[in-house]
């Protein structure tokens, strides 16, 4: 299983192997910029990027390391064409005469924002990403340095669990937000689901707790996980 954790060091090594090239002379500083999908003191994304600032902050001890941070907040904001335009004309504008040396993002939606061809500044510096359920990346337009850890969601294995804690199991429900990651989740779903024919798979998706639960409702005699 494939997880976002930064323990392995592989991220580590993808940044040593940069340095040279990317690391500003200056004092041995390194810029660092990440980027968020949605708010940075968001539980899961929180985790991800404290470990990832630990690591560099434990092994890199020849650079002084500034970190910055943006977030897209797709939790609560669409991301629509025009927000994308704007975010990115933000970014541009703000980023453009002191581009970073290294760029993190965590999860799908930061990771479409910041390799988009419309992102000037950032051209040629590296990104390195976490959080990524899109397993078959389009890394073709990509011009640039681009490694991760992605964050792979075994469907399967959790369908037989749930099997196993209630073998009369008869029906699973799936929850989601309707974002980007459900949308690559729900593709995972179904292409496991048809394995378990025993098994009734219901996918219910709304971006709207309150419509989103209502929709739990309607759905009686289930079993979530």
């Amino acid at each position: 299983m494939i997880t976002t954790t930064f323990d392995k060091l592989i991220i580590l090594f993808f940044i040593f192997a940069l340095l040279p090239a990317h690391a500003n002379k200056e004092e041995n500083q390194l810029n660092i910029l990440s980027v968020h999908s949605y708010h940075q003191d968001y539980p899961w994304t929180l985790l991800q990027y404290n470990a990832f600032k630990k690591q560099l902050t434990t092994n890199l001890h020849a650079y002084r390391l500034n970190f910055v941070t943006e977030y897209l907040d797709t939790k609560h904001i669409s991301p629509s064409e025009i927000y994308q335009k704007t975010f990115l004309q933000y970014n541009n504008t703000k980023y453009i005469n002191h581009p970073p040396d290294i760029i993190y993002v965590t999860d799908d939606n930061a990771l479409s924002f910041m390799t988009s061809k419309n992102m000037a500044f950032t051209s040629e510096v590296p990104i390195i990403f976490s959080g990524i359920n899109n397993l078959k990346l389009d890394k073709s337009h990509v011009q640039r340095p681009l490694m991760g850890v992605y964050e792979y969601k075994n469907i399967q294995d959790s369908i037989s669990l749930a099997k196993k804690i209630q073998p009369d199991l008869s029906r699973i429900i799936f929850l989601g937000d309707g974002g980007t990651t459900d949308i690559a989740i729900k593709e995972n779903i179904k292409k496991n689901s048809n394995k378990k024919d025993d098994i009734e798979i219901i996918y219910l998706s709304n971006s709207k707790l309150d419509t989103l639960i209502h929709h739990l409702d309607s759905t009686h005699k289930c079993n979530i996980i």
